[in-house]
């Protein structure tokens, strides 16, 4: 009902802004409206919603050793995943995404998140995530 309102340039300029919150509801939901958004105005949504993945897969792969950060990072790359209009910024930085999710030697409740982005993953790219299934398959069954 207010997207039309929210899609305008300025509203969408705040509504990034809250990606950087501190409180990860806060940004997952942030992100679940983005995505939605995108598809009325691209031009300012997308380039933004790509830093934000680059983001992500950045600190997937150079996150604290805590973990906690990780986990934040992979449970909002489900969030952004879930978003259909936002899927094909995933394509082009899918053999990226798939090499930084965490699978090994993390505690469980990331390795559980990482699966969760593979189910994600899964459907979002479909046969393009097909190469990588020997590889990931022996960490899945490891991780369950």
């Amino acid at each position: 009902r207010f997207d039309p309102f929210l899609c305008q340039a300025h509203h969408l300029q705040a509504l990034c802004l809250v990606l950087q919150d501190e409180a990860l509801a806060t940004r997952a939901a942030a992100l679940k409206v983005l995505g939605r958004l995108s598809r009325q105005n691209p031009a300012i949504v997308l380039p933004v919603m790509r830093k934000f993945l680059v983001d992500l897969i950045t600190e997937l792969r150079c996150g604290g050793d805590a973990g906690r950060s990780r986990e934040e990072a992979t449970r909002l790359l489900k969030v952004f995943l879930r978003a259909d209009s936002l899927n094909r910024l995933v394509q082009p930085v899918l053999p990226t995404i798939v090499e930084a999710l965490p699978l090994q030697g993390v505690p469980p409740r990331l390795a559980s998140a990482a699966l969760e982005v593979m189910g994600e993953l899964a459907q979002a790219s479909g046969p393009a995530l097909r190469p990588w299934v020997p590889q990931l398959i022996p960490h899945i069954l490891e991780t369950m």
